[in-house]
């Protein structure tokens, strides 16, 4: 203490020098400050400084320190500071000044202008085999956003290596973030990769035991092996294998001693998920939820067709088709399908029907029925006999047994002439159309047509109408005549009449 009882107060300044400190401890009970000017340099290691001890480094000064504890420290200009296993409590960095720290901790960072802080951290890679460490298995770490190698190294005889690799970039603006790498290892003609953020783990292992072959046997839920299934394989939900089934139900991968997850899928639908951990050569059965689909194609009277042409789709998969012929008993059988919405299309001659179904979790069987049998028109009404100038209403009774009834028409022509249409339509129980009054003494010929919605078509037998005389016309034929015969004995009398006055006279 001065005579004034205030702590002393020391202010070091070094211009182009160097500052070693080993093992030291600058106490804080007096203000200390340790200034570092143009090329000077302050090396510590294994240093503390006190809570009132300032370090400030300004022009192209250069600190490097190492477990070393840093209460105050302030940068400027184009100081560079690296820091190796240290704690810094507090630090201010200006200008362009640059601070790097390797494992090392800093409580309280304030960042101004276009300084930096980087953060690293060294990351320990283990690669083992059965259990026993691996020498000489490179080690190489890549940036997970563009792939770019960032290091590598190789395993020594405890099946170690370290990298050291940036985590973090700070400025006064952003943070930004580089914690994800991808690791590779390369041994023995084998490759092995993982993605691991360093930001929260130090150590990445790998097990490079030679891999195994695995088979994987897909049954349905009949107990049947199913072709064209999808097996992909998971470890820690990455894929690491896949393979598809053949004819026998079976794929095949090789893998690594390990916990994996494996999921089967079938046109792109779940079907079966199992975990497993593995050592060595093994077969795993997949019970998968697969099952099958009957199309029986019938008609409208309940009899099977056999050679129907049946075409399935599952609904939203353009590429995947499945077709089959129904056999004696009228049945196209599809198997091993999963649950979902199926398109069904069947063909006929020169039929078709389509229908829509869905599969749950059990076999289905669904009928698709074809109308083969045309409407039957049981009676049609009309007068055979019609006179010149009458309009005629015919009416036409037709049923259909499994279909409907969609078109009625009316053909007919005049003595033999071009055949003429009417629509004809539905009037309570029964289909009618007017026919046009026809000319005197005419015979019309007509028939009835029937179509269904299948467009099976039903003709009635040829009619025949007669267009005769109006009687009323023929009664005034008659009144005619008499008045002619009047008029005649009129003109007659009146003739005697005259021919007897002449006589008398």
């Amino acid at each position: 203490m001065n005579q004034s009882g205030a702590p002393f107060a020391y202010n070091i300044t070094c211009e182009g020098g160097t500052i070693s400190l080993v093992k030291s401890v600058v106490k804080g009970d007096a203000i200390f400050s340790l200034r570092l000017l143009a090329n000077s340099c302050l090396q510590a290691s294994s240093s503390r400084t006190g809570p009132k001890v300032l370090v400030s480094a300004r022009g192209e000064a250069r600190i490097s320190l190492e477990k070393t504890r840093i209460s105050l420290l302030e940068l400027s200009n184009k100081a560079r500071v690296v820091a190796k296993n240290s704690h810094l409590e507090n630090v201010t960095c200006a200008g362009s000044s640059r601070l790097v720290l390797m494992d090392s901790q800093v409580d309280d960072l304030t960042l101004a202008g276009e300084a930096k802080a980087f953060l690293y951290r060294t990351v320990y890679i283990r690669v083992l085999s059965a259990g026993r460490p691996v020498k000489g298995a490179v080690v190489e770490a890549y940036f997970v956003h563009n792939l770019t190698l960032v290091g590598r190294a190789v395993t020594n005889a405890t099946g170690y290596a370290s990298l050291l690799l940036v985590i973090k970039i700070l400025t006064a603006y952003r943070e930004e973030l580089y914690g994800n790498y991808t690791f590779r290892v390369l041994y023995s003609e084998h490759e092995f990769t993982t993605t691991v953020d360093v930001s929260y783990e130090n150590l990445v292992e790998f097990d490079i035991t030679p891999p195994f072959p695995v088979r994987f046997l897909c049954l349905d839920a009949d107990g049947e092996p199913v072709p064209g299934v999808l097996v992909k394989v998971l470890r820690e939900e990455a894929l690491v294998g896949q393979a598809t089934t053949g004819d026998d139900g079976v794929a095949s991968v090789e893998l690594a001693a390990g916990n994996y997850s494996i999921v089967a899928y079938k046109l792109g639908v779940e079907v079966a998920r199992l975990n497993a951990a593995l050592t060595g050569p093994t077969e795993l059965v997949l019970n998968c939820t697969l099952y099958t689909i009957t199309v029986r194609v019938i008609d409208d009277t309940g009899r099977t067709l056999a050679n129907a042409l049946v075409v399935l789709r599952p609904t939203g998969l353009e590429n995947a088709t499945f077709t089959a012929t129904t056999d004696a008993s009228g049945r196209a059988v599809f198997r091993a399908l999963p649950p979902g919405d199926y398109e069904v299309s069947v063909r006929l001659g020169d039929q078709e029907a389509e229908i829509t179904i869905f599969l749950s979790n059990a076999p289905l069987e669904e009928d698709v029925v074809f109308d083969l049998h045309p409407p039957a028109i049981r009676d049609v009404e009309f007068k055979p006999r019609v006179t010149t100038g009458e309009e005629m209403t015919i009416k036409a009774y037709v049923e259909d047994s499994y279909g409907k009834v969609i078109a009625v028409r009316l053909c007919y022509r005049v003595d033999g002439g071009s055949w003429l249409m009417l629509n004809m339509e539905r009037v309570g129980d029964h289909w009618e159309c007017v026919l046009p009054a026809q000319r005197q003494e005419c015979v019309v010929e007509f028939y009835v047509e029937a179509v269904d919605e299948a467009g099976n078509v039903a003709r009635s037998p040829f009619l025949r109408i007669q267009v005769e005389k109006p009687p009323l016309l023929a009664g005034r034929e008659y009144v005619v005549i008499a008045v002619l015969v009047a008029s005649s004995m009129a003109v007659a009398a009146f003739s005697i009449k005259q021919l007897r006055a002449g006589k008398a006279s």
